[in-house]
């Protein structure tokens, strides 16, 4: 029979289940059954459930003389026995009883297999707003007179304030990296040692979660920022001013 090894952790009011099945001599398709009060929270590939997991618990083959390492969480209280093995059976029986074909036919198994077929966010086309005209208003100058002075006084005051200026763009830009590095020790947690270690640097789940929404808020903001830095570029880059004609006229 194939042997359970378990624990249970409560970390910040989620339980972090391990399981180690160790193989007794003959390859098996196994059936792990939660014992907690609680969903099963598996791990994920591409946004799906990891293969072989469901809401209930986790279907798999355990090699004759290997053993397989596994851990899930759940927001139930843990206890001694948090999981049991309702089903163990050789995996020669079990193929004997059910013909496959290698074909993979449910959509969840295509993602996990092949990937999410979505393009990249940063992928899709954004509005062009460089083709934009400013719609006039009706206090503002249009002599050339009068709006020379307001083009020199905005010209002192970026020179006169970038310093003022880059400061807080600065502090934005840090506070942006440090969130980025929390959520991405999160991600890269592969293992429910390197999940826990991670959730207690990020603060807790609490913060995790917080932490998770202030990023994709961040990420609007980055390509808004972006988008803004590249029209103006761009005109920057278009403007060739005639300095030396200017300079003949004047």
């Amino acid at each position: 029979m194939v042997t359970v090894d378990t624990s249970a952790t409560a970390v910040d009011g989620v339980t972090l289940v391990t399981v180690t099945l160790a193989g007794d001599g003959v390859d098996r398709y196994v059936r792990l059954e939660q014992q907690l009060d609680g969903p099963v929270w598996p791990p994920r590939r591409e946004g799906r459930p990891a293969d072989g997991w469901d809401e209930a618990g986790y279907e798999g083959v355990v090699p004759a003389d290997a053993r397989i390492a596994l851990g899930y969480a759940t927001p139930a209280p843990p206890t001694e026995t948090p999981v049991t093995v309702t089903a163990a059976e050789p995996v020669a029986t079990r193929c004997d009883s059910q013909q496959y074909d290698g074909h993979l036919t449910d959509p969840d198994d295509v993602v996990r297999q092949l990937g999410d077929p979505s393009p990249p966010r940063e992928a899709v086309p954004l509005p062009d707003e460089s083709g934009r005209k400013p719609v006039s208003k009706p206090d503002e100058p249009t002599n050339e007179d009068e709006v020379g002075p307001v083009v020199k006084a905005a010209a002192d005051a970026d020179s006169a304030d970038a310093s003022d200026t880059d400061a807080p763009v600065r502090a934005w830009f840090e506070r942006v990296e440090q969130r980025l590095a929390a959520v991405e020790r999160l991600d890269e947690a592969d293992s429910v040692p390197a999940a826990t270690a991670a959730l207690r640097a990020t603060g807790g789940l609490a913060q995790a979660r917080e932490t998770t929404r202030a990023v994709e808020a961040d990420r609007r903001r980055l390509l808004a920022v972006a988008r803004r830095a590249e029209t103006l570029a761009a005109r920057a880059e278009a403007a060739d001013v005639p300095i030396a004609t200017l300079e003949r006229l004047a």
